[in-house]
Parts: C-alpha cells; sequence; structure tokens
C-alpha cells in the first residue's frame, strides 16, 4: 500500500484537491486549499513542501542541519517561486493557512515527539530572527531587553531540540539511520590538518 506521503510527492495531475478527496486528506490540508484555490499550480508547490518539509519519513529533511537552510532548500525544490512574499508566506509561515496545514499534516502523522520536534525548529527560526531583528518599545525604542530575552530563547530552544533529536534517535530506526548518515558524509567531507601539511 501506498502511504499518503509518497502518493502526494508522486501525483503528476494539475488537481491536487481531487486527488487528497481520492486519497481523503483534503480536509488535512483545507487552509491552504481555502486560501490557494484559485492558483491550482501554487496550492499543488505548497502542499508539496509542507509535505517534504514536515514528514517525518521524507528524505528531503536532513538531520542535524540548519533547520533554516533545509527549508530553503525545500522550498526551491517544491517549485516554489522565489520571490517574496510568497518565500516568507511559506517558510516562515506568514501566511497562517500554511502554518495550520503543515500543523495539520504533522498530527495527521500522529507522532508527538515529532512535531514538538518541528514545532521548536520553526520557533527556535522565529526566535533568532526577533533577536537579530527591530524590536520596538511603544515609546518607538528599540527594547533590547527583549532583543536579548529572545536570544535566549533561542538558546533554549536549541537545547530542547537537541533533547528531542536524541529521543527520536533512540526510539526511530530511520531517524538513527539519517543521523549516521550525515555524521558519515561530514566526516568523509572533512579535511584535516595532515591534508595541509603535505
Amino acid at each position: 500500500m501506498i502511504s499518503a506521503y509518497h502518493s502526494i510527492l508522486s501525483y503528476q495531475g494539475d488537481d491536487i484537491v481531487s486527488h487528497l478527496e481520492h486519497i481523503l486528506l483534503e480536509g488535512v490540508f483545507e487552509p491552504v486549499i481555502e486560501s490557494y484555490s484559485d492558483d491550482k499550480p501554487m496550492l499543488k508547490c505548497i502542499i508539496r513542501y509542507i509535505v517534504m518539509a514536515y514528514s517525518k519519513n521524507s528524505d528531503k529533511v536532513l538531520v542535524e542541519g540548519r533547520w533554516h537552510t533545509n527549508k530553503e532548500r525545500i522550498y526551491n525544490d517544491a517549485m516554489l517561486p522565489p520571490t517574496e512574499p510568497m518565500r516568507s508566506n511559506v517558510i516562515y509561515f506568514k501566511d497562517d493557512s500554511i502554518r495550520r496545514a503543515a500543523l495539520n499534516w504533522m498530527e495527521f502523522q500522529d507522532d508527538n515527539v515529532y512535531t514538538q520536534y518541528k514545532v521548536l525548529q520553526d520557533l527556535k527560526i522565529e526566535m533568532q530572527m526577533s533577536a537579530n531583528g527591530v524590536i520596538k518599545k511603544s515609546n518607538g525604542e528599540i527594547d533590547y531587553t527583549q532583543k536579548f530575552l529572545n536570544a535566549g530563547y533561542a538558546t533554549e530552544l536549541a537545547n530542547s531540540i537537541k533533547a528531542l533529536e536524541a529521543e527520536l534517535m533512540q526510539n526511530d530506526e530511520k531517524f538513527k539511520d539519517a543521523v549516521r548518515e550525515v555524521k558519515t558524509t561530514k566526516s568523509k567531507n572533512t579535511l584535516g590538518v595532515e591534508h595541509y601539511a603535505n
């Protein structure tokens, strides 16, 4: 039996909504279907992005990498336009319908640890961006205290993400294999001091 993940990504037709109805997943993606029903090619790309970025068995998600960089790569792989505001709407969830559909997709997969892992990764990006962005007080002055707090939250989130990664590695063979593959690739691509001594 083909998985929902593979069924969506392998769909070659133009009417993704009919396909989702056929595999009984229209309700999962209802928020983006409502928002993008007038642009079916864009809707299909957004759904592909969500499935590639937020599926536990996605081969597009790199473990132990920078989630922001990974999301950018997945965005390009989903063939979404490299223009604003669409880029921010998708990658940073500036469009709430995309955020809600991604959460629905994660809930559909029924893995609380993985869902929490992805939610914290996105929150960490948000905290890092706000710590480096302009946060103003009601009087218009820059709120350095809040920026500092947000930087601290990003650090705390990084620690929570590592703990969830450890739990996923312990309980999920696919996740463990993905981490092993990343570590092997890193060690093969790393040049030591001895390389430069020759």
